[in-house]
């Protein structure tokens, strides 16, 4: 419930137009950082709140935020090093972040709040610039993600000043938990040198050309198609037994057996990915049976073991009027030689098959969910 406030909130706010477009498009700035911080204070103040002290810190608890004061005075000019506002921030009215970012609102909801010049989140599969703007001494103003995947774990807003004693760091860190901001976060990092600080934005216009992974269109996404046949960035239909150890090494354990037709066939197992290869009765390899991960290893449109249910059917087009039921065909015709997509739920687990049809048969793309979250994919035909 919680959770469809936040979004309901996220979207009034948007469509009302509380910022007027050029504003919303600036960077963010140490003006908003002051501002936020000196609201949470009065807050503080207002609420009477008693400054504690907690292995070593100074601390403020309120309702829905926790504040980090410099020391144990709690006036008007008190600095902070850091405060947190808490998902039980959305039952207090106007406790909310810069840009009346909530917690609890869709991490989508705050990457519209802030300038992106990296739509694609083009990066690594651990992080992706979204904006680096300035140069020192003026200002830098810094957007990046952390993610495992297509999974983001961090939204972060910081700005880079430079002083006598070298260069500060402040921000904002969004805790992005199965799609949805968990706590918003104020930040002051340690004062490093310039030539540190250097070094690290380097490191950041590195990051931002970097293009080896990317986010998957959830806006227009398109039906599986042949080229998306793969996992640990393996090609199901070119894989052999010699491709599979030269990219994953000597396999943990090997095992062959005749099927009913004289054929052999051969599972090999690593530690978070099976496959099995089919052999004609003179021991001529033919094709790979299916392919099955297990672990933290991508499969088609990177999907991953631990994914939400619904971030991963985001990544098809959806022609369903509803998810609500025992079997939902979610694009196509079921039937062979057709694509389609398929989701069957019951109590306990809900699984979707997705059918890719080529000119050598039909291949059958499989991802298994327990809790509608991914424990298994597979590829097969």
């Amino acid at each position: 419930m919680k959770k469809l406030l936040a979004l309901l909130m996220s979207a009034l706010l948007f469509l009302t137009g509380v910022f007027a477009e050029e504003e919303w498009l600036k960077p963010l700035t140490v003006a908003e950082l002051n501002g936020f911080t000196e609201s949470l204070v009065a807050r503080a103040m207002e609420d009477n709140l008693p400054v504690e002290k907690e292995n070593d810190n100074f601390v403020v608890h309120g309702r829905g935020y926790t504040l980090y004061p410099v020391s144990e005075d709690l006036s008007r000019d008190t600095l902070l090093l850091g405060a947190v506002i808490d998902a039980e921030s959305i039952e207090v009215a106007g406790l909310t972040g810069p840009r009346v970012t909530i917690a609890t609102q869709a991490a989508g909801a705050v990457l519209s709040s802030f300038p992106n010049d990296n739509p694609t989140l083009s990066g690594t599969p651990e992080e992706a610039v979204l904006y680096l703007r300035g140069t020192l001494p003026e200002d830098v103003h810094v957007g990046k993600i952390t993610r495992s995947g297509q999974a983001i774990t961090l939204i972060e807003y910081s700005v880079y000043t430079q002083g006598a004693d070298g260069v500060n760091q402040i921000g904002l860190q969004y805790t992005v938990s199965s799609g949805f901001v968990s706590a918003i976060r104020y930040f002051v990092a340690h004062t490093i040198s310039l030539a540190e600080a250097k070094l690290r934005l380097q490191g950041l216009s590195k990051l931002q050309e970097e293009n080896s992974y990317f986010a998957y269109n959830a806006v227009e996404p398109t039906m599986l198609v042949r080229e998306d046949l793969s996992i640990a960035n393996i090609d199901f239909l070119d894989i052999s037994p010699e491709i599979a150890e030269k990219n994953l090494g000597k396999p943990v354990s090997s095992n062959k057996v005749y099927d009913n037709t004289g054929n052999i066939i051969e599972t090999m197992e690593w530690e978070d990915l099976s496959v099995t290869f089919v052999y004609d009765k003179d021991g001529k390899f033919m094709h790979a049976k299916n392919m099955v991960a297990f672990g933290n290893v991508e499969g088609p449109r990177a999907i991953r073991s631990g994914e939400n249910m619904l971030m991963v059917l985001d990544r098809f087009p959806i022609e369903a009027a509803s998810l609500n039921q025992e079997k939902t065909l979610i694009y196509g015709k079921e039937e062979t030689g057709s694509p389609y997509a398929l989701l069957t739920q019951n109590a306990s687990e809900q699984n979707l098959y997705v059918n890719v049809p080529l000119e050598s048969g039909d291949v059958l793309f499989t991802c298994r969910f327990i809790g509608e979250e991914v424990i298994e994919i597979s590829i097969s035909r």
